[in-house]
Protein backbone atom coordinates (compact mmCIF):
# COMPACT_ATOMS: atom_id res chain seq x y z
CA UNK A 1 0.00 0.00 0.00
CA UNK A 2 1.29 3.49 -0.95
CA UNK A 3 2.49 5.56 2.01
CA UNK A 4 0.56 8.65 1.59
CA UNK A 5 -1.82 10.06 -1.17
CA UNK A 6 -1.62 12.60 -3.73
CA UNK A 7 -2.28 13.97 -6.91
CA UNK A 8 -0.32 16.48 -9.59
CA UNK A 9 -1.07 19.92 -9.68
CA UNK A 10 -1.98 21.62 -13.33
CA UNK A 11 -2.40 25.07 -13.72
CA UNK A 12 -5.20 25.98 -16.40
CA UNK A 13 -4.74 25.80 -19.56
CA UNK A 14 -3.39 29.05 -21.65
CA UNK A 15 -1.36 30.56 -24.72
CA UNK A 16 1.77 30.78 -22.24
CA UNK A 17 0.74 27.25 -21.17
CA UNK A 18 0.52 25.73 -24.61
CA UNK A 19 3.41 27.47 -26.15
CA UNK A 20 5.74 26.12 -23.01
CA UNK A 21 4.21 22.61 -23.51
CA UNK A 22 5.20 22.95 -27.32
CA UNK A 23 8.21 23.89 -26.93
CA UNK A 24 9.41 21.14 -24.27
CA UNK A 25 8.34 18.73 -27.07
CA UNK A 26 9.73 20.64 -30.23
CA UNK A 27 13.12 20.55 -27.91
CA UNK A 28 13.16 16.82 -27.85
CA UNK A 29 11.96 16.00 -31.46
CA UNK A 30 14.42 18.47 -33.22
CA UNK A 31 17.44 17.06 -31.05
CA UNK A 32 16.44 13.60 -32.48
CA UNK A 33 16.76 14.99 -35.94
CA UNK A 34 20.47 14.04 -35.86
CA UNK A 35 19.69 10.31 -34.19
CA UNK A 36 17.21 9.54 -36.38
CA UNK A 37 19.87 10.26 -39.30
CA UNK A 38 22.28 8.20 -37.58
CA UNK A 39 21.69 4.68 -40.19
CA UNK A 40 22.24 6.78 -42.98
CA UNK A 41 25.06 8.93 -41.61
CA UNK A 42 27.15 4.98 -41.01
CA UNK A 43 26.32 4.57 -44.68
CA UNK A 44 27.78 8.05 -45.92
CA UNK A 45 30.78 7.50 -43.90
CA UNK A 46 31.20 4.53 -45.87
CA UNK A 47 30.30 5.63 -49.49
CA UNK A 48 31.89 8.94 -49.70
CA UNK A 49 33.98 9.19 -46.98
CA UNK A 50 36.28 6.35 -47.28
CA UNK A 51 35.80 5.03 -43.69
CA UNK A 52 35.48 1.19 -43.67
CA UNK A 53 32.05 -0.46 -42.27
CA UNK A 54 33.15 -0.98 -38.38
CA UNK A 55 34.66 2.57 -38.30
CA UNK A 56 31.49 4.03 -39.51
CA UNK A 57 29.81 2.38 -36.52
CA UNK A 58 31.89 3.65 -34.07
CA UNK A 59 30.77 6.99 -35.55
CA UNK A 60 27.57 6.22 -34.14
CA UNK A 61 28.53 4.54 -30.74
CA UNK A 62 30.57 7.92 -30.02
CA UNK A 63 27.87 9.78 -31.22
CA UNK A 64 25.64 7.52 -28.56
CA UNK A 65 27.90 8.24 -25.82
CA UNK A 66 28.11 11.96 -26.29
CA UNK A 67 24.35 11.78 -26.04
CA UNK A 68 24.97 9.64 -22.00
CA UNK A 69 27.17 11.97 -21.39
CA UNK A 70 24.72 14.94 -22.06
CA UNK A 71 22.29 13.21 -20.04
CA UNK A 72 24.48 13.05 -16.63
CA UNK A 73 25.38 16.38 -16.99
CA UNK A 74 21.99 17.79 -16.80
CA UNK A 75 21.14 15.05 -14.13
CA UNK A 76 24.02 17.18 -12.16
CA UNK A 77 23.52 20.47 -13.33
CA UNK A 78 19.50 20.39 -12.94
CA UNK A 79 19.14 21.96 -10.35
CA UNK A 80 22.17 24.56 -9.73
CA UNK A 81 21.75 25.81 -13.06
CA UNK A 82 19.00 27.45 -15.02
CA UNK A 83 17.79 24.97 -17.28
CA UNK A 84 17.40 27.81 -20.56
CA UNK A 85 21.17 27.91 -19.76
CA UNK A 86 21.78 24.30 -20.19
CA UNK A 87 19.39 23.98 -23.40
CA UNK A 88 21.17 26.79 -24.90
CA UNK A 89 24.62 25.12 -24.22
CA UNK A 90 23.02 21.77 -25.62
CA UNK A 91 21.48 22.94 -28.83
CA UNK A 92 24.89 24.75 -29.72
CA UNK A 93 27.07 22.02 -29.17
CA UNK A 94 25.15 20.34 -31.09
CA UNK A 95 24.09 22.97 -34.20
CA UNK A 96 28.06 23.82 -34.10
CA UNK A 97 29.76 19.85 -33.98
CA UNK A 98 27.07 18.72 -36.84
CA UNK A 99 27.92 21.97 -39.10
CA UNK A 100 32.03 21.21 -38.49
CA UNK A 101 30.97 17.23 -40.20
CA UNK A 102 30.52 18.75 -43.55
CA UNK A 103 34.33 19.61 -43.69
CA UNK A 104 36.15 16.79 -41.79
CA UNK A 105 37.81 14.37 -43.16
CA UNK A 106 40.23 12.44 -40.48
CA UNK A 107 38.62 9.49 -38.73
CA UNK A 108 40.04 11.41 -35.09
CA UNK A 109 38.32 14.54 -36.24
CA UNK A 110 35.08 12.76 -37.48
CA UNK A 111 35.00 10.80 -33.91
CA UNK A 112 35.21 14.00 -31.71
CA UNK A 113 32.58 16.14 -33.84
CA UNK A 114 30.59 13.07 -33.58
CA UNK A 115 31.22 13.25 -29.77
CA UNK A 116 30.50 17.05 -29.09
CA UNK A 117 27.36 16.40 -31.44
CA UNK A 118 25.80 13.36 -29.04
CA UNK A 119 26.54 15.70 -25.84
CA UNK A 120 24.25 18.06 -27.44
CA UNK A 121 21.52 16.06 -28.18
CA UNK A 122 21.55 14.23 -24.76
CA UNK A 123 21.65 17.05 -23.07
CA UNK A 124 18.18 18.42 -24.74
CA UNK A 125 16.90 15.32 -24.75
CA UNK A 126 17.33 14.61 -21.02
CA UNK A 127 15.89 18.72 -20.35
CA UNK A 128 12.57 17.23 -22.25
CA UNK A 129 12.61 13.63 -20.57
CA UNK A 130 12.82 16.06 -16.88
CA UNK A 131 10.39 18.49 -18.20
CA UNK A 132 7.63 15.61 -18.89
CA UNK A 133 8.14 14.26 -15.78
CA UNK A 134 5.97 17.41 -13.84
CA UNK A 135 3.40 17.11 -16.63
CA UNK A 136 -0.05 15.51 -15.58
CA UNK A 137 0.07 12.98 -18.40
CA UNK A 138 3.33 11.62 -19.30
CA UNK A 139 2.39 8.78 -21.29
CA UNK A 140 0.48 11.06 -23.84
CA UNK A 141 2.78 13.46 -23.83
CA UNK A 142 5.55 10.81 -24.80
CA UNK A 143 2.73 9.46 -27.53
CA UNK A 144 2.30 13.38 -28.72
CA UNK A 145 6.42 13.51 -29.07
CA UNK A 146 6.88 9.78 -30.40
CA UNK A 147 4.79 10.69 -33.36
CA UNK A 148 6.34 14.14 -33.95
CA UNK A 149 9.31 12.43 -34.22
CA UNK A 150 8.12 9.96 -36.95
CA UNK A 151 6.95 12.75 -39.04
CA UNK A 152 10.20 14.39 -38.83
CA UNK A 153 11.66 11.60 -39.57
CA UNK A 154 9.94 10.10 -42.40
CA UNK A 155 10.33 13.84 -43.93
CA UNK A 156 14.09 13.54 -43.26
CA UNK A 157 14.18 10.02 -44.79
CA UNK A 158 12.06 11.09 -48.00
CA UNK A 159 14.01 14.16 -48.47
CA UNK A 160 17.44 12.34 -48.04
CA UNK A 161 17.65 10.88 -52.13
CA UNK A 162 17.03 14.32 -53.28
CA UNK A 163 19.93 16.36 -50.82
CA UNK A 164 22.02 13.51 -51.72
CA UNK A 165 21.83 14.18 -55.34
CA UNK A 166 21.17 17.99 -55.66
CA UNK A 167 23.88 18.94 -53.00
CA UNK A 168 26.05 15.69 -52.50
CA UNK A 169 25.77 13.15 -49.11
CA UNK A 170 27.68 15.78 -47.05
CA UNK A 171 25.03 18.08 -47.54
CA UNK A 172 22.82 15.90 -45.24
CA UNK A 173 24.53 17.52 -42.16
CA UNK A 174 22.84 20.86 -43.06
CA UNK A 175 19.48 20.37 -41.93
CA UNK A 176 20.54 18.87 -38.62
CA UNK A 177 22.61 21.83 -37.93
CA UNK A 178 20.24 24.57 -39.11
CA UNK A 179 17.06 23.45 -37.43
CA UNK A 180 18.76 23.51 -33.88
CA UNK A 181 20.47 26.94 -34.20
CA UNK A 182 17.08 28.42 -35.13
CA UNK A 183 15.66 26.84 -31.98
CA UNK A 184 18.13 28.34 -29.96
CA UNK A 185 15.97 31.84 -30.61
CA UNK A 186 13.59 30.27 -28.06
CA UNK A 187 15.85 28.95 -25.62
CA UNK A 188 14.96 31.43 -22.79
CA UNK A 189 10.92 30.64 -23.12
CA UNK A 190 11.79 26.93 -21.58
CA UNK A 191 10.92 26.52 -18.62
CA UNK A 192 13.47 26.50 -15.28
CA UNK A 193 13.33 22.84 -14.03
CA UNK A 194 16.16 24.11 -11.06
CA UNK A 195 15.43 25.08 -7.80
CA UNK A 196 11.69 25.52 -5.77
CA UNK A 197 10.04 22.94 -8.09
CA UNK A 198 12.58 20.35 -7.39
CA UNK A 199 12.71 20.73 -3.72
CA UNK A 200 9.48 20.99 -3.42
CA UNK A 201 8.42 17.74 -5.25
CA UNK A 202 11.40 15.94 -3.71
CA UNK A 203 10.42 16.91 0.15
CA UNK A 204 6.58 16.36 -0.39
CA UNK A 205 7.75 12.72 -1.46
CA UNK A 206 8.08 10.77 1.82
CA UNK A 207 11.80 9.05 2.33
CA UNK A 208 10.85 5.33 1.54
CA UNK A 209 9.36 6.72 -1.83
CA UNK A 210 12.78 8.26 -3.02
CA UNK A 211 14.23 6.94 -6.16
CA UNK A 212 17.16 5.47 -4.51
CA UNK A 213 15.61 2.06 -4.12
CA UNK A 214 15.83 -1.27 -6.47
CA UNK A 215 13.39 0.16 -9.00
CA UNK A 216 15.34 3.23 -9.70
CA UNK A 217 18.35 1.35 -10.66
CA UNK A 218 16.18 -1.40 -12.22
CA UNK A 219 14.67 0.78 -14.59
CA UNK A 220 17.84 2.53 -15.58
CA UNK A 221 19.77 -0.76 -16.06
CA UNK A 222 16.63 -2.23 -18.57
CA UNK A 223 16.50 0.29 -20.76
CA UNK A 224 20.38 0.45 -21.11
CA UNK A 225 19.75 -3.74 -21.91
CA UNK A 226 16.88 -3.04 -23.94
CA UNK A 227 18.75 0.32 -25.94
CA UNK A 228 21.76 -2.04 -26.18
CA UNK A 229 19.81 -4.59 -27.87
CA UNK A 230 17.93 -2.41 -30.49
CA UNK A 231 20.71 0.11 -31.11
CA UNK A 232 23.04 -2.79 -32.11
CA UNK A 233 20.93 -2.99 -35.41
CA UNK A 234 19.84 0.40 -36.08
CA UNK A 235 22.69 1.86 -36.38
CA UNK A 236 23.62 -0.84 -39.48
CA UNK A 237 19.63 -0.60 -40.66
CA UNK A 238 20.45 1.02 -43.93
CA UNK A 239 23.49 -1.28 -44.29
CA UNK A 240 21.66 -4.29 -43.88
CA UNK A 241 19.13 -3.05 -46.74
CA UNK A 242 21.74 -2.53 -48.99
CA UNK A 243 23.35 -6.12 -48.07
CA UNK A 244 20.02 -7.97 -49.43
CA UNK A 245 20.68 -5.96 -52.46
CA UNK A 246 18.24 -2.75 -52.30
CA UNK A 247 19.98 0.44 -53.13
CA UNK A 248 20.84 3.21 -50.65
CA UNK A 249 17.95 5.49 -52.24
CA UNK A 250 15.69 2.71 -52.38
CA UNK A 251 16.30 1.79 -48.67
CA UNK A 252 16.02 5.52 -47.67
CA UNK A 253 12.50 5.48 -49.07
CA UNK A 254 11.08 2.54 -47.17
CA UNK A 255 12.81 3.96 -44.01
CA UNK A 256 10.57 6.68 -44.42
CA UNK A 257 7.44 4.67 -45.47
CA UNK A 258 8.56 2.53 -42.21
CA UNK A 259 8.70 5.79 -40.23
CA UNK A 260 5.23 6.88 -41.26
CA UNK A 261 3.64 3.65 -40.58
CA UNK A 262 5.22 3.51 -37.06
CA UNK A 263 3.45 6.86 -36.76
CA UNK A 264 0.09 4.58 -36.33
CA UNK A 265 2.06 2.50 -33.11
CA UNK A 266 2.49 6.26 -31.45
CA UNK A 267 -0.99 7.24 -31.77
CA UNK A 268 -2.55 4.00 -30.47
CA UNK A 269 0.08 4.81 -27.72
CA UNK A 270 -1.86 8.11 -26.88
CA UNK A 271 -5.04 6.75 -27.36
CA UNK A 272 -4.22 3.75 -24.54
CA UNK A 273 -2.47 6.38 -22.46
CA UNK A 274 -4.68 5.57 -19.36
CA UNK A 275 -5.31 1.46 -20.17
CA UNK A 276 -4.38 -0.76 -17.65
CA UNK A 277 -1.78 -3.50 -18.88
CA UNK A 278 1.34 -2.09 -18.93
CA UNK A 279 3.23 -5.28 -18.83
CA UNK A 280 1.93 -6.75 -21.65
CA UNK A 281 2.19 -3.27 -23.64
CA UNK A 282 5.59 -3.71 -22.98
CA UNK A 283 6.71 -7.36 -23.09
CA UNK A 284 4.42 -8.41 -26.41
CA UNK A 285 5.89 -5.31 -28.30
CA UNK A 286 9.24 -6.37 -27.72
CA UNK A 287 8.34 -9.75 -29.05
CA UNK A 288 7.11 -8.35 -32.12
CA UNK A 289 10.28 -6.47 -32.49
CA UNK A 290 12.74 -9.50 -31.69
CA UNK A 291 10.98 -11.51 -34.50
CA UNK A 292 10.67 -8.51 -36.78
CA UNK A 293 14.48 -8.02 -36.40
CA UNK A 294 15.56 -11.80 -37.29
CA UNK A 295 13.55 -11.38 -40.40
CA UNK A 296 15.32 -8.23 -41.46
CA UNK A 297 18.36 -9.59 -40.86
CA UNK A 298 17.82 -12.61 -42.66
CA UNK A 299 19.32 -11.31 -46.47
CA UNK A 300 16.02 -11.73 -48.36
CA UNK A 301 14.81 -8.01 -49.99
CA UNK A 302 10.84 -8.91 -49.10
CA UNK A 303 11.78 -10.08 -45.56
CA UNK A 304 13.53 -6.99 -44.59
CA UNK A 305 10.88 -5.10 -46.01
CA UNK A 306 8.45 -6.96 -43.53
CA UNK A 307 11.04 -6.72 -41.01
CA UNK A 308 11.55 -3.08 -40.78
CA UNK A 309 7.72 -2.19 -41.00
CA UNK A 310 7.02 -4.59 -37.98
CA UNK A 311 10.03 -3.39 -36.28
CA UNK A 312 9.51 0.39 -36.30
CA UNK A 313 5.15 -0.23 -35.74
CA UNK A 314 6.29 -2.54 -32.47
CA UNK A 315 9.38 -0.14 -31.35
CA UNK A 316 7.62 3.25 -31.40
CA UNK A 317 4.60 1.89 -29.16
CA UNK A 318 6.42 0.11 -26.82
CA UNK A 319 8.70 3.63 -26.64
CA UNK A 320 6.17 6.01 -25.03
CA UNK A 321 5.08 3.38 -22.78
CA UNK A 322 8.35 3.05 -21.34
CA UNK A 323 9.42 6.60 -20.83
CA UNK A 324 5.89 6.54 -19.70
CA UNK A 325 6.14 4.35 -16.82
CA UNK A 326 9.17 5.89 -16.18
CA UNK A 327 7.92 9.22 -15.41
CA UNK A 328 5.25 7.59 -13.45
CA UNK A 329 7.30 5.91 -11.35
CA UNK A 330 9.33 9.12 -10.16
CA UNK A 331 7.20 12.45 -10.96
CA UNK A 332 10.76 15.00 -10.07
CA UNK A 333 11.99 13.72 -13.17
CA UNK A 334 15.33 12.39 -12.18
CA UNK A 335 14.43 8.97 -12.79
CA UNK A 336 13.66 10.31 -16.79
CA UNK A 337 16.81 12.24 -16.91
CA UNK A 338 19.08 9.27 -16.45
CA UNK A 339 16.76 7.06 -18.70
CA UNK A 340 17.51 9.01 -21.54
CA UNK A 341 21.31 8.97 -20.09
CA UNK A 342 20.58 5.35 -20.73
CA UNK A 343 19.34 5.02 -23.74
CA UNK A 344 22.09 6.86 -25.63
CA UNK A 345 24.89 4.85 -23.76
CA UNK A 346 22.52 1.83 -25.10
CA UNK A 347 22.51 2.61 -28.87
CA UNK A 348 25.86 3.43 -28.27
CA UNK A 349 27.44 0.09 -26.98
CA UNK A 350 24.78 -1.73 -29.50
CA UNK A 351 26.84 -1.01 -32.53
CA UNK A 352 29.93 -1.14 -31.19
CA UNK A 353 29.09 -4.62 -29.88
CA UNK A 354 27.74 -5.28 -32.90
CA UNK A 355 30.63 -3.81 -35.02
CA UNK A 356 32.52 -7.19 -33.70
CA UNK A 357 30.61 -9.36 -36.08
CA UNK A 358 29.15 -7.05 -38.89
CA UNK A 359 32.68 -6.16 -40.09
CA UNK A 360 32.38 -8.77 -42.97
CA UNK A 361 28.90 -8.22 -44.02
CA UNK A 362 27.04 -10.98 -41.52
CA UNK A 363 24.02 -8.94 -39.69
CA UNK A 364 23.06 -12.46 -37.66
CA UNK A 365 24.43 -11.49 -34.60
CA UNK A 366 21.99 -7.99 -34.90
CA UNK A 367 18.83 -10.79 -34.90
CA UNK A 368 20.41 -12.95 -31.54
CA UNK A 369 21.32 -9.20 -29.61
CA UNK A 370 17.60 -8.41 -29.88
CA UNK A 371 16.14 -11.94 -28.91
CA UNK A 372 18.36 -11.81 -25.95
CA UNK A 373 18.51 -8.56 -25.09
CA UNK A 374 14.81 -7.58 -24.76
CA UNK A 375 14.45 -10.86 -22.72
CA UNK A 376 16.95 -9.72 -20.02
CA UNK A 377 15.59 -6.42 -20.04
CA UNK A 378 11.64 -7.26 -19.28
CA UNK A 379 12.84 -9.49 -16.45
CA UNK A 380 14.78 -6.07 -14.87
CA UNK A 381 11.72 -3.64 -15.88
CA UNK A 382 9.41 -5.96 -12.67
CA UNK A 383 10.75 -3.77 -9.91
CA UNK A 384 9.86 -0.60 -11.51
CA UNK A 385 6.33 -2.28 -12.77
CA UNK A 386 6.08 -3.48 -9.50
CA UNK A 387 6.29 -0.03 -7.75
CA UNK A 388 4.38 1.87 -10.34
CA UNK A 389 1.27 -0.79 -9.06
CA UNK A 390 2.12 0.29 -5.78
CA UNK A 391 2.05 3.79 -5.83
CA UNK A 392 -1.53 2.81 -7.91
CA UNK A 393 -2.25 1.13 -4.70
CA UNK A 394 -3.18 -1.68 -6.85
CA UNK A 395 -5.94 -0.66 -8.67
CA UNK A 396 -6.95 2.66 -7.54
CA UNK A 397 -5.28 5.75 -9.17
CA UNK A 398 -1.89 6.92 -8.99
CA UNK A 399 -1.18 8.37 -5.64
CA UNK A 400 2.16 10.11 -6.63
CA UNK A 401 3.39 13.80 -4.79
CA UNK A 402 2.15 17.29 -5.74
CA UNK A 403 4.36 18.48 -8.47
CA UNK A 404 4.42 21.75 -10.81
CA UNK A 405 3.47 21.46 -14.22
CA UNK A 406 6.62 22.53 -16.52
CA UNK A 407 3.83 25.12 -18.28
Amino acid sequence: MPATSYERVTPAPGKRETFTSFLVIAVGVIVLMTNALVPTLVGVYVDHFGLSISESGYTAAVYMTGGGIGAALVSFLLLPVRTPILLAVGLAALALANFGSIFAHSVPAILMLRLIAGIGEGMGLALMGAAVSRMKNPNRAYGIFVVAVLLMSAAVQYSIPWLRGALGAQMLFVPIAVVPACLLLFFWKFPNLAGTPQSAARAARPRSERPTGLYFWSGILATLVVYIAYGGGFAYMERIGVNTGLGADAVATMLGTSYLISAGAALLSILTANARGTTWKLSLSLVVVACSTLLAVSGEPEAYRIGMTGLFFAWFYFVPNLLGLMSLADATGRLAAAVTGAMECGLALGPAIAALWVGDGHFTAVGTMAVGGFSIAMVMLIPVLRHVRELRGGTGPLNEPPVRDVS
